[in-house]
């Protein structure tokens, strides 16, 4: 009921009358005393008591699951693959290079690699998530694993054609390789170090190309088309020329995230494990 908002809905998905949960809300709350719920023409909503309740009780349903799936990974009845989300630009190598330490150490442990999307992570088919960002989410253990460094970079076949800036206000005559404004790629804060002077917050600047992929922008950066913002961890990086050493780099964290229910299973702590190292 507190997640659908909703007689009906919450009918709908537990395959009961209406009349039935009704029954069993006015029970609970003549049982206990206080109004669970507000009732409205839209809807209902949980009142203060109500979601004491509801925060008590799914916290007391998450512990239960917890040792059971414990309880079924130790009697050898948890043979699920681990599902992995995550953003297209780690799933390129950063994801499957540490899934391969993970594999060489448990060979017949299955493993898939999805793409998750940040918007609807609660009905994602993903187990876990690796991933460049926090989620406001209690129920959800989330541990640094690694911090991606970023920094200004052109091709040496670049500079050799259209010479190095020398300057932040130089980089407005060269050409920039940016992901779009609107992209929902994690990664694409960092180009602000491409349209921005060191003293100034406002854009200046605007890409000439732009491409929604780490992969795709490093593949046009090295090729020698243009400037861009890449991690000096992507492979290829080293062939790249950092254009203002002097400049520290941004950084962006890399989280592993798992629920809490799950986190004290051991094949997910030997995943976050291979991570890690």
């Amino acid at each position: 009921m507190a997640k659908c908002r909703g007689v009906s809905a919450a009918a709908r998905g537990l395959e009961l009358k209406q009349s039935a949960i009704s029954q069993s809300i006015k029970a609970l709350e003549e049982d206990l005393g206080c109004r669970l719920f507000h009732r409205h023409a839209r809807g209902m909503t949980l009142t203060e008591e109500g979601d004491i309740l509801f925060k008590a009780a799914r916290d007391a349903f998450s512990h239960i699951e917890v040792a059971e799936n414990i309880m079924r990974e130790r009697s050898g009845l948890y043979q699920e693959s681990i599902t992995i989300g995550t953003t297209v630009g780690l799933a390129a190598t950063y994801v499957p290079s540490r899934v391969v330490r993970y594999c060489e150490t448990y060979p017949d442990a299955p493993v898939r690699i999805v793409e998750m999307h940040t918007h609807d992570i609660d009905n994602s088919a993903a187990d876990v998530f690796v991933c460049p960002y926090i989620f406001d989410k209690p129920e959800l253990v989330q541990t640094p694993i690694e911090r991606f460094p970023f920094k200004l970079c052109a091709a040496p076949s670049y500079i050799e054609k259209h010479g190095r800036p020398q300057t932040f206000q130089e980089l407005s005559q060269h050409t920039l390789i940016a992901f779009p404004e609107d992209s929902h790629n994690p990664f694409n804060r960092v180009d602000r170090l491409l349209f921005q002077d060191e003293d100034s917050s406002q854009q200046l600047r605007r890409p000439l190309i732009e491409t929604f992929t780490s992969t795709s922008l490093m593949y046009l950066v090295s090729s020698g088309v243009g400037i861009g913002v890449l991690s000096t961890k992507m492979p290829g990086a080293d062939g790249l020329i950092d254009l203002f050493p002097d400049l520290p780099a941004m950084e962006i964290e890399i989280y592993f995230v798992v629920p809490k229910r799950l986190a004290h299973i051991e094949r997910f702590e030997r995943l976050k494990q291979a991570f890690l190292k």
